[in-house]
């Protein structure tokens, strides 16, 4: 029992004297997508009226094709994206998905996104 008992302390020494705590340095990392915006960043002049004034404005402006809803500017959007209209529209292809003839690219829509999730800063 005695020997044991003494394999068993010197087991368990060993497993412990082994363990030291590795201190693990900080890594700098560059963010690898250069075109990253910061969430705080995103407004509706500097991000959103850009994307809708080139996809949207040709056929939603009451000066050209006048077809309702209007996104002329944001009021129109802001309220377009608080009822739900302006999301199921760009990411859903029911009824239509818009802009018909070149959908919005990803990061356009994760962008409209974000700056829904954040309340529509203008």
């Amino acid at each position: 029992m005695k020997t044991t008992t003494t394999i068993l302390s010197v087991l368990i020494i060993s497993v412990c004297s082994g363990c030291v705590k590795n201190a693990i340095e900080p890594v700098e990392t560059t963010p690898t997508n250069t075109n990253t915006i910061a969430d705080e960043n995103i407004t509706y002049n500097k991000n959103i009226k850009p994307i809708i004034d080139q996809n949207c404005g040709g056929c939603h402006h009451p000066q050209t094709l006048n077809i309702l809803p209007y996104l002329t500017n944001y009021e129109e959007v802001k309220f377009e994206a608080e009822n739900g209209t302006l999301v199921s529209t760009i990411f859903d292809e029911n009824p239509r998905l818009m802009p018909p003839s070149n959908p919005l690219l990803n990061k356009e829509k994760k962008l409209i996104t974000k700056w829904i999730n954040l309340y529509y800063p203008k």
